[in-house]
């Protein structure tokens, strides 16, 4: 049996640098195996120190909450254990998303004071947009109320 330390629940934004060791608290000295599901784009796993390393870039939702599992192993003995990695944009009012087709970054904002949700899915939601990329929702908070524009009606005649 292996047994893993556990990892808090990790919190970054996107262009933190992340470099976290995985701890062992029991291994007998054989070789192990380590992976991880789930991790941000940007960030891997050493599959032989168990390291979870690099640059947090953008994800496919911002911002987004990851569950992420930890794999360690060797033939049969095996050990794991479970986290969630929320990640965010630098700047509440700016949104970071992957295109995972084309490669590259498409980046959107609102006006400053309010705060920028985007995420793409292959689920249709109501008010979606479709693109190539799949459907991308966008939520925008703190907006000012908009004003409403006035008009009379009048009564003709008697």
């Amino acid at each position: 049996m292996i047994i893993l330390g556990q990892l808090s629940d990790q919190s970054s934004t996107v262009g933190n640098v992340v470099d976290l060791p995985v701890s062992l608290i029991r291994d007998f000295g054989r070789p192990i195996t380590f992976s991880a599901d789930n991790l941000p784009l940007g960030v891997s796993i050493d599959p032989a120190t168990g390291r979870i390393h690099g640059t947090i870039g953008p994800q496919t939702a911002s911002p987004t909450d990851l569950p992420v599992v930890v794999h360690a192993g060797r033939r049969r003995a095996t050990g794991e254990f479970s986290f969630t990695w929320h990640v965010a944009s630098a700047a509440s009012n700016v949104v970071q998303l992957a295109d995972t087709v084309h490669g590259g970054v498409i980046t959107l904002t609102s006006p400053i004071g309010t705060s920028l949700s985007a995420a793409f899915s292959d689920l249709f939601y109501p008010n979606a947009i479709e693109t190539p990329l799949g459907f991308l929702t966008l939520g925008v908070a703190g907006l000012a109320p908009a004003l409403r524009p006035t008009s009379s009606l009048r009564r003709r005649g008697t």
